[in-house]
């Protein structure tokens, strides 16, 4: 995953900040998924984040689908 995520920021599918974003979600989630502990504000921003980036590609997906 980290590997397309930068492959995707390279071609502009992706912005910085959606890139770094989810290379920084990857390694939580991870933790989550091992039942480690995650802090608390971590989990909130997680939470906040993860969907405003779902939909900023939902939203250049259809202006993309628009467009052609």
């Amino acid at each position: 995953i980290n590997q397309i995520t930068r492959q995707l920021a390279e071609h502009s599918v992706l912005s910085n900040q959606e890139s770094s974003a989810i290379l920084d979600i990857l390694p939580i989630l991870n933790k989550a998924a091992h039942g480690q502990d995650v802090d608390k504000q971590i989990h909130k921003w997680v939470i906040e984040i993860g969907p405003q980036i779902l939909d900023n590609l939902e939203a250049r997906k259809a202006l993309m689908s628009f467009l052609n």
